[in-house]
């Protein structure tokens, strides 16, 4: 089954998402009962780090637990917790000139679970690499 926090059980046995909520009412000879699942995931959280100059884009994937990102810090060799603004998605984004710094990451679930990785990108990292952190527990 796939990882989707947004998923319920109709009341015949399998899951619909939110979208299919009123149809399925609907149809349902009960009212739907809403479950919110943990995700289970390979390895860890996945970074993959873009952008240019002092613009940085990161998209966080593989996230288990509650599944879904509700904020992000970074933090480079040089600097404190910097808060990353979401840019769409799982697209987190920063203003900061971060080259040439080892990074970390805290990242905080809509459960309000926050999992801190760090030196999880090199002093050496480029734009265009993907790098791995911790993983939340599912």
């Amino acid at each position: 089954m796939l990882c989707n926090p947004y998923e319920h059980s109709n009341g015949f046995g399998t899951t619909e998402t939110w979208g299919m909520k009123e149809s399925i009412a609907l149809r349902a000879p009960n009212n739907p009962r809403l479950y919110k699942i943990k995700c289970r995931k390979e390895g860890g959280i996945r970074f993959t780090v873009d952008g240019s100059g002092i613009f940085m884009s990161v998209l966080i994937s593989n996230v288990a637990g509650a599944g879904d990102v509700a904020e992000v810090k970074i933090k480079g060799s040089r600097t404190g917790w910097l808060p990353m603004g979401r840019n769409w998605g799982q697209n987190w984004h920063i203003n900061t000139d971060l080259k040439n710094q080892p990074l970390a990451f805290e990242v905080t679930n809509s459960d309000g679970v926050t999992l801190t990785s760090y030196n999880v990108a090199p002093t050496n990292w480029n734009y265009g690499q993907t790098f791995e952190g911790k993983q939340f527990e599912s």
